[in-house]
């Protein structure tokens, strides 16, 4: 195997496929990326058996060939050579490659490829989306995922197609957000859960042009994702998610909307009252005014006012700050709404006048 190309462009590949290098696993192989040759290109591929990246590098090649190389040590060489052409040349009846950059020169050990996992063959075209469009569905679901072992098919956003209609949804027990987009076509219908950390992955691997589709395919339990010559492969949760739809709550008697930074910074204020995190803040709006408060403690006390619309009754609910506020870190929304009772009931909160994006969270007793 002997190839060349250009520092930029093989970083960018290795960052990208870096991300599922496995860290800690008995099946060495996994630990590493492997490199094959096409012929103007290579193909970096990496996987941990949960999560697998593969993509395409513009590149010379002399020879063909295909191994693979010590992920983590591979990454750490080609960030430190500098910016110059790199060349990689295998030592003939050896398993050492030789990576040179100017004057610069590592010799590292290979690995044959024998028994490095393959990409799993997909035919079945799910649905394709503009990227910023997927960033946005993801962004605003993914938090609201659960770390919970016992109930695995809480840990992953639970994606579901009807018709032309594609929703993300996520729940811990304690809320839940759930994001709905229109496609111009889709399949009749399916379901899968994904796990969160490979949403996050993902979200930060998308294009960030906004004219970029992301394809999406169906393999055997796994699911592709395909954007800019990048395929994102994931494992699915196997279980059985949630009927999300039976806490989402109907007609609420009161309802306030206001500017999203301004409910936002009050609430990250309040919540500097309790340092542990477990104190709930207070909502209560009356006549137009909310006020947004923290109920008396051995630290204090919090209390400001912020003039929102109202409509309905007058009432109070408390809620954990983390939740509103993880909600409003990821909303787009300029204002938002929130829709409650002065019971124990759910509340939904949702950016103003739209129902793409609805946000359910459990309120606090006091």
């Amino acid at each position: 195997m002997h190839f060349s190309c250009s520092k930029d462009q093989l970083l960018h590949g290795i960052a990208l496929v870096e991300k599922a290098v496995a860290s800690t696993d008995t099946i060495t192989v996994i630990k590493g990326i492997h490199i094959e040759t096409e012929e103007n290109s290579i193909v970096l591929t990496s996987t941990n058996l949960e999560l697998g990246i593969q993509t395409h590098v513009a590149c010379q090649v002399f020879k063909a060939g295909s191994l693979v190389l010590n992920g983590k040590l591979l990454a750490s060489i080609v960030r430190k050579l500098p910016d110059d052409t790199v060349i990689f040349q295998l030592k003939e009846n050896s398993d050492q490659m030789d990576i040179t950059a100017g004057s610069v020169e590592f010799s590292i050990h290979s690995l044959t490829d024998d028994e490095f996992p393959s990409i799993p063959t997909y035919d079945r075209h799910l649905f394709s989306l503009p990227a910023l469009t997927l960033q946005t569905m993801i962004r605003n679901t993914v938090f609201a995922t659960a770390q919970d072992e016992t109930r695995p098919y809480l840990g992953g956003v639970y994606m579901e197609l009807e018709h032309s209609s594609l929703i993300f949804a996520a729940t811990d027990s304690n809320r839940l957000a759930r994001y709905e987009t229109v496609l111009d076509s889709g399949p009749e219908e399916e379901k899968a859960i994904i796990p969160a950390k490979t949403m996050t992955e993902l979200n930060r691997s998308l294009p960030a042009e906004k004219d970029k589709d992301v394809a999406c395919y169906k393999a055997k339990n796994q699911l592709v994702f395909s954007f800019n010559n990048t395929l994102f492969v994931t494992r699915l949760i196997e279980g059985q998610f949630p009927n999300y739809r039976s806490v989402i709550p109907g007609q609420q008697p009161i309802s306030i909307t206001v500017k999203k930074q301004l409910l936002l910074a009050a609430v990250d204020r309040a919540s500097l009252i309790d340092t542990r995190g477990s104190q709930p803040i207070v909502l209560e709006v009356s006549d137009g005014v909310l006020e947004v408060k923290t109920p008396s403690s051995e630290m204090g006390y919090a209390y400001e006012q912020l003039n929102v619309e109202h409509s309905g009754e007058n009432g109070q609910a408390a809620f954990s700050p983390r939740f509103i506020m993880d909600m409003l870190r990821a909303s787009d929304a300029e204002d938002v709404t929130l829709e409650f009772n002065a019971e124990l009931r759910p509340a939904a909160l949702r950016p103003a006048n739209s129902s793409e994006h609805l946000y359910v969270l459990m309120p606090v007793r006091i």
